[in-house]
C-alpha cells in the first residue's frame, strides 16, 4: 500500500513539473522580395513643432505599390501607409500592424503619430548617401528671403 501511495506521489510529481513549449516556423514564400527606392521625404510637424517623418518608397514600375513610411523623430519606423490610404501601426511585440483607418496620407500620418492637431508636411531633401537615407533627414538650405 505504501509503495502504490509513494509511486503515485512520485509520478503526480513528475507529471505537475512538465512544460509545453511553442515554437513558430517563419512561413517562406517563393515570391520574390520587392524593394523600392526612397523618393521623397516630409517632415512632420504640429503646433508643439517636428513630431517625425514620412518617406515615399516607390516602384518606378508601379506607381500602384507606393508605400509611406511614418518615423518618429529619432527615424523609428512607427507605422506605413499604402497607396490606397491605408493606415497601420506598429504595436510594441506584436507581429502584424494594427489598422488605425483610411483616407488621405495626411489623416494617416495623423493617427500614426498621434499629433494633436493636424500636421503640416514639409518636404526635405534626401539624403544623398543611400546608408545615412535611413537615418537622417537633410533640411534644404534657406534661401535669401528666408535668412533677411
Amino acid at each position: 500500500m505504501r509503495v502504490c501511495i509513494g509511486a503515485l506521489l512520485v509520478l503526480c510529481g513528475l507529471t505537475a513539473a512538465c512544460r509545453t513549449i511553442e515554437t513558430k516556423r517563419p512561413i517562406y514564400r517563393s515570391e520574390p522580395v520587392r524593394t523600392a527606392p526612397p523618393t521623397r521625404m516630409f517632415e512632420v510637424q504640429d503646433e508643439r513643432g517636428p513630431q517625425g517623418f514620412v518617406v515615399l518608397f516607390e516602384a518606378t514600375a508601379s506607381p500602384q505599390e507606393a508605400l509611406y513610411v511614418v518615423r518618429n523623430l529619432h527615424q523609428q519606423d512607427l507605422g506605413v501607409i499604402d497607396a490606397l490610404g491605408r493606415a497601420f501601426r506598429y504595436q510594441p511585440h506584436e507581429e502584424k500592424p494594427t489598422w488605425v483607418g483610411s483616407g488621405s496620407i495626411l489623416r494617416g500620418v495623423h493617427r500614426i503619430l498621434k499629433t494633436r492637431s493636424q500636421p503640416i508636411m514639409q518636404e526635405v531633401s534626401l539624403p544623398e548617401s543611400p546608408a545615412r537615407s535611413l537615418f537622417t533627414a537633410e533640411k534644404s538650405a534657406p534661401t535669401q528671403s528666408q535668412r533677411n
